[in-house]
């Protein structure tokens, strides 16, 4: 268990996050249960091979007692959030999550009304509804 810093959901969060691929746009609705690992191998959820100094498996994000967490997996280049260098932090809508040279903005859970139809809204007005 990690430590909490006062930010919890009250809603159920499974399957319900998402984070937002900073440099192109791209939005990953983080289904299930979770964990979800971040990194260059095909296995992750959320895989990106283009950032060389992205580990294969570098990082997860998973729920603990309703609080959604970001970990890092014991990489070389580390984790930050918010411009700061964390092991393990709890997330909130807004946060800028950096896996080597990869920033993703976590977008918090996904309103109820847009759950079906949301990755074909452009992204300008998934940023207002958040």
């Amino acid at each position: 268990m990690y430590p909490t810093k006062g930010y919890t959901y009250t809603a159920p969060l499974r399957g319900r996050l998402s984070l937002l691929h900073e440099a192109s746009g791209r939005i990953w609705k983080l289904t299930g249960d979770g964990p979800w690992t971040v990194g260059r191998s095909r296995d992750n959820t959320v895989c990106l091979q283009t950032d060389p100094y992205l580990s294969r498996r570098h990082g997860k994000i998973e729920v603990q007692s309703n609080v959604p967490f970001v970990v890092d997996l014991g990489t070389r280049t580390g984790l930050m959030l918010n411009d700061e260098p964390v092991t393990a932090n709890p997330l909130k809508p807004g946060d800028i999550v950096q896996m080597a040279q990869t920033k993703f903005v976590f977008q918090g859970t996904i309103p109820p009304c847009f759950e079906d139809h949301y990755y074909r809204l452009p992204i300008s007005i998934i940023s207002r509804a958040m």
